[in-house]
């Protein structure tokens, strides 16, 4: 009878929204999404609770923030929250553990993209076979702070990930602000570059050689909700939307949840883990991340519908690896809408 008792009290924190979500303009949902019906499932955010901490369900088992810590780097941040109390020098998740942990770089102002929503990719502990959401189907925000003096980094934090698309998958999914203890103090330097202040094209060396993009498209997938994921690709050479040819070197990796209606992720520069799709040799082929922190996007305008544009500026860099794994990549962009993102290569 007392633990029924509890589990009740426990779920009346967590309470369920069924509010849907527009559709953006020009973007139509797969047919097969689920609707929209509870936090557990699919629903587009879950509702805060009464104070608004950081709180969710993660396959059915209910997530409340308890600490949050963070540990500064020259030039990035790692942010540890856990649903037990903590302190500095007992932030290493155990085996029990309910933990987010997301890492954010200093970006081109050092400034680690402070006030603006943000993608990152976040890694969870005790989740129950997920271990990773993608940065698309995140948004983040820390307010501005020293990370000289500064004790504490407030901030807000959502995801929602489906492992499927039928409306019984597993789903994890929190939302919900955070004030995390600065572990240590230190100075910081930016990440990564700034991009070229001339009107050029996306271009610079990769695996020693010159190359320019001349083929920018634009694509979507859907984040499982019924939203689209926005992801950038460049090509050098003419490339059609989806083609079936290897067309190597190409840029790719990006990926920004772009909200109904919404402009925040304008104007704006966004951290991006670019990876560069390279030939080794005659026939070989492999995949190249940016150095840690060193690749942001920033999108000046997004036209989703057939047609559109999506015009804006980037940097990808990896310049201090070996020559044959290195590349360096900025320049504006004006991407041309192509659709639902198919897969060819």
């Amino acid at each position: 009878m007392h633990l029924f008792c509890f589990f009740c009290l426990l779920l009346s924190c967590f309470p369920i929204s069924c509010k849907k979500k527009e559709s953006l303009s020009g973007y139509i949902p797969s047919a097969s999404t689920p609707p929209v019906t509870s936090l557990a499932t699919n629903s587009p955010h879950p509702v805060g609770n009464d104070d608004g901490i950081l709180h969710g369900l993660w396959s059915q088992r209910p997530f409340l923030m308890r600490a949050a810590l963070v540990s500064i780097h020259p030039k990035w941040m790692t942010i540890t929250i856990l649903d037990r109390e903590a302190r500095c020098d007992s932030a290493k998740l155990v085996e029990n553990d309910l933990g987010i942990q997301m890492t954010i770089p200093s970006g081109p102002n050092n400034d680690f993209f402070a006030g603006h929503d943000i993608p990152t990719e976040i890694r969870l502990h005790g989740a129950g076979g997920v271990s990773r959401i993608p940065a698309g189907h995140v948004v983040v925000r820390v307010e501005s702070f020293d990370p000289q003096h500064d004790e504490s980094v407030r901030g807000y934090l959502s995801f929602r990930f489906r492992t499927a698309s039928d409306a019984d998958a597993p789903s994890y999914a929190s939302e919900g602000s955070f004030s995390a203890r600065v572990c240590n103090n230190r100075p910081t330097t930016a990440s990564a570059r700034h991009a070229p202040t001339q009107n050029s094209s996306v271009s610079g060396i990769v695996a020693g050689r010159p190359v320019t993009l001349t083929s920018m498209l634009a694509y979507v997938r859907d984040d499982g909700y019924g939203s689209p994921i926005l992801m950038i690709k460049g090509f050098e050479g003419d490339v059609v939307c989806h083609t079936t040819r290897s067309a190597t070197p190409y840029l790719y990796g990006a990926e920004v949840a772009i909200e109904p209606d919404s402009k925040r992720f304008l104007h704006a520069p966004l951290p991006a883990d670019w990876m560069v799709q390279m030939r080794m040799y005659q026939f070989s082929e492999r995949s190249v991340q940016t150095a840690h922190g060193a690749g942001w996007l920033q999108i000046e305008s997004a036209d989703l519908s057939d047609g559109g544009v999506v015009r804006g500026q980037l940097v990808a860099d990896n310049p201090q690896d070996e020559l044959e794994w290195s590349f360096s990549l900025a320049g504006q962009f004006e991407a041309k809408m192509c659709g639902v993102e198919r897969r060819a290569w």
